[in-house]
């Protein structure tokens, strides 16, 4: 959040964001509960919504930390292998979804410049016509 952001802007931003993830919540817990055939009241679904907000407040902050200690505006997937150092399985998670993502970047990219060619493969640096 923006450190010149009016008071009230950021209190509404952070209500639209706790009434967001209550709901996503909820609907979690719905999708666990008919699976699992259990139930959750109105206050534990409440409790892991504040939870929640509160950890990835401070999962925020650590990010940002990270980045200005690596004197860096931006914050990248170091950066968040680094916050979730703790968690073998989630820095798994983290590598292979990261990983997943250069590949399919770079399909991507490889995909417009054979297209940009009219679709025509290459051979020896020149596009067949």
């Amino acid at each position: 959040m923006a450190a010149h952001e009016p008071e009230e802007d950021r209190l509404t931003r952070q209500q639209r964001l706790k009434a967001a993830l209550h709901y996503a919540v909820g609907r979690a817990c719905e999708d666990v509960g008919r699976a699992n055939n259990v139930s959750f009241t109105r206050e534990v679904i409440a409790a892991v919504t504040e939870t929640t907000f509160q950890k990835c407040e401070a999962f925020s902050v650590d990010l940002e930390l990270f980045a200005k200690h690596a004197k860096r505006l931006t914050i990248n997937s170091d950066d968040v292998k680094l916050a979730c150092r703790r968690n073998d399985q989630l820095v798994h998670h983290i590598c292979c979804q990261y990983s997943f993502y250069k590949i399919t970047n770079t399909y991507m990219v490889v995909l417009v410049q054979y297209f940009k060619r009219g679709g025509t493969e290459a051979k020896d640096g020149q596009s067949k016509r």
